[in-house]
């Protein structure tokens, strides 16, 4: 099995003959050590699979994950090769290589896989470069390297080599033809440079600065440079003449940085990727019948996108897209699926900054709405559903720094009202509001709002009757009881009943049984970690106290038991989930256990069927998995399910029915919009 790598600045890309069309919208993401800055997919160990390969700086590693059955694995080999080096290539010599290139070091050296563990092993090629090479590419049994000053050199496999020079004095990206050519893209004169042994070199104007390049089709010497400011340029050479120029330009995102194609038994490429770091976009083109591109589909990429590989990661056939994340330090891997439709999310656009989102059934009929809390326009956004689309159905106006966000029917008429906290200055007021049957918000305080304390961060609709409204103050470490009353006209007010001082400051709420409730404390104080409370007629009774050495953030509670998402204090990037099986003993539970989670973990969602969500805003994912119990012991076992890509920033998290299948609603903070996710699809894969 012969492999090509198309290759360009900071990243490596495998072209890969045609398969189906697949859609790119779930990922699963893979945490690294070290900022990465490239990508090689290939099957280095020649077992029929393709493997992924990386790069990251500062440790300068080379990193290789071996594919098996279920795909990449999660740990994976790696061996220092100085810092900020280039992206992997692969060339061949007596068999598969990896080719590195150290800017810190100055050095190339090549890589093999051991024979007994399959571990990445010095192979021959060692040389020091004559300056910190700016790009490099690999073809057959040649890699290329540009330096400053517009020097290349062609290293064969046995370390002997040519030098070329090009005009312009900085190369930015290169790539070695089908054809032997060298072609290159130089940042001083913003031009395509085409050297062929014993043929006259041609250059081409572009519209900006290159920064990555890709052949589209060899008999046409037709090629795609990644360009300027939002331009993909299609280059080629008119039939029966030399000059090449500037055939078509792709609008596409901002700030183009890696490019990757799907190609014919010919090696004619017939679709085409593109990744943007300015716009964290990964889109996709496909060549129609008269041989343009046409822009099929964009998704969002990851923080900082800089490396982008293809392959069929996971064997089903389809391709997958991995993509390498500078600022969080991870990589999303899409998986390819057919038809766009699994696990696919919907996007709506809501208010600036969405941070709370809930189901709420506001018109007492189903489908169910969603309600999202918009934090920076301090406006409410209902969102409902037509055909099976969402649509925001109306945005108001709340009021400044609107935070904990309660759906329920506190007066007992069969639709739902709407309950959150202002923050006013050092005091936090209560707002309820209802919709009317015109669709028009009602405030069913009717202006007299509650003070509900100097910082109330969380608000839970208590069972039974009447009606009850759990707050959870920051500043004083308190939890309310709140009755909702119903008066003359449809008016409701609160009676502050029983009270609780935690000793910490309370960050989330849950029900884990009526009258029994749990509350999550971050700190400061001595008492951080969850408490177990029971609500009786004296009030308030501590059940049990679980400390704990993290920071707990949210918590929810089922049946079958108590789920708790925690941060680490000193880095609250990195986080964990812990949960544990309730116990037969009353306000007792079974063994701990915990799983890692994506960066900057903000919301947890447990539901009945065993299915645990956690939403990453740092990570843009929604991170999966599934809970049993485990018939041996009184402990849980999670597995690990394919994280859910669902926008910028995802924050918050809710869960509602709409024609008898789940769908998970995420608050995009950073995209102003929620995604709409197909729970039953993504279970099913």
């Amino acid at each position: 099995m012969r492999l090509r790598a198309d290759v360009a600045p900071a990243t490596c890309l495998l072209a890969l003959l045609p398969l189906q069309l697949a859609s790119y919208s779930t990922r699963r993401e893979i945490p690294l050590p070290a900022t990465p800055v490239g990508l090689l997919a290939a099957d280095v160990d020649l077992d029929g699979r393709i493997d992924l390969v990386a790069t990251s700086r500062e440790p300068g590693r080379l990193e290789l994950w071996h594919a098996r059955e279920r795909g990449i694995l999660a740990a994976p080999e790696f061996v220092p090769v100085g810092d900020w080096p280039l992206a992997p290539v692969v060339f061949e010599s007596g068999g598969m290589r990896i080719a590195v290139a150290s800017r810190s070091a100055r050095t190339l050296q090549s890589f093999r896989l051991g024979a007994n563990d399959g571990g990445l092993v010095p192979a021959e090629l060692m040389l020091e470069l004559p300056g910190a090479p700016r790009a490099i590419a690999a073809a057959s049994d040649e890699v290329a390297l540009a330096f400053d000053g517009g020097l290349v050199w062609l290293v064969s496999a046995d370390g002997s080599r040519r030098e070329l020079q090009l005009t312009g004095k900085l190369p930015r990206c290169i790539a070695l033809g089908r054809g032997g050519e060298l072609v290159a893209g130089c940042q001083d004169t913003q031009e395509f440079e085409w050297l062929a042994p014993g043929k006259a070199a041609r250059r081409c104007l572009l519209s900006g600065i290159p920064r990555a390049i890709l052949e589209l089709d060899p008999a046409r010497e037709e090629w795609v440079l990644a360009c300027g400011a939002q331009q993909l340029a299609l280059l080629g050479a008119n039939e029966g003449q030399p000059a090449l120029r500037v055939q078509s330009e792709l609008a596409c995102g901002p700030i183009p940085i890696a490019l990757g194609a799907r190609r014919d038994s010919s090696g004619r490429a017939e679709e085409l990727f593109s990744l943007a770091q300015r716009g964290n976009l990964l889109e996709h083109w496909q060549r129609d019948s008269a041989g343009v591109f046409a822009r099929t589909r964009g998704e969002y990429a990851g923080q900082t996108p800089v490396a982008l590989a293809l392959g069929d990661f996971d064997r089903d056939g389809l391709e997958d897209a991995v993509v390498a994340n500078q600022a969080s330090r991870s990589l999303s891997w899409f998986a390819g699926r057919k038809g766009g439709e699994f696990a696919r999310p919907q996007s709506v656009a809501v208010g600036r900054f969405p941070a709370e989102v809930a189901s709420a059934e506001l018109d007492g009929r189903a489908p169910r709405e969603i309600v999202a809390l918009n934090a920076k326009d301090g406006t409410l956004s209902v969102v409902g559903f037509d055909s099976k689309d969402p649509r925001e159905l109306l945005r108001a106006p709340l009021g400044s720094n609107p935070r904990a966000l309660a759906c329920a029917d506190f007066d007992a008429d069969g639709r739902d009202e709407i309950a959150c906290a202002l923050q006013d200055g050092a005091r936090t007021r209560l707002v309820l509001v209802s919709l009317s049957p015109e669709g028009a918000l009602v405030d069913r305080l009717a202006g007299a709002a509650a003070d509900l304390g100097p910082d109330v961060v969380a608000l839970l609709p208590g069972p039974g009757e009447p009606r009850m409204l759990i707050s959870a103050d920051a500043s004083s470490g308190e939890i309310i009881a709140w009755q909702v009353r119903r008066g003359a006209a449809g008016v409701l007010t609160l009676v502050p009943g029983a009270r609780y001082a935690l000793g910490s400051s309370p960050c989330a709420l849950a029900w884990r049984a009526p009258g029994r409730l749990a509350v999550a404390a971050s700190g400061p104080g001595p008492r951080r970690g969850v408490s177990l409370l029971a609500l009786g007629p004296k009030g308030f009774e501590l059940e049990l106290w679980l400390p704990s050495q993290r920071s707990p953030r949210d918590l929810a509670c089922t049946s079958a038991g108590l789920f708790v998402l925690e941060t680490e204090p000193a880095d609250p990037f990195q986080g964990c989930v812990r949960c544990a099986r309730w116990s037969d003993t009353p306000a007792q539970l079974g063994p701990w256990i915990e799983a890692r989670c994506g960066l900057t973990p903000r919301r947890l969602l447990a539901l009945p069927g065993g299915a645990l969500f956690v939403a990453c805003q740092d990570s843009h994912v929604v991170n999966c998995w599934n809970c049993a119990s485990d018939p041996a012991s009184e402990r849980f076992s999670l597995r690990r399910e394919w994280d859910l890509g669902a926008g910028a920033g995802c924050l918050a998290l809710a869960a509602l029915e709409l024609e008898g299948q789940p769908r998970l609603v995420v608050a995009n903070s950073a995209g102003d919009d929620l995604s709409v996710i197909d729970c039953a699809a993504a279970s099913g894969r």
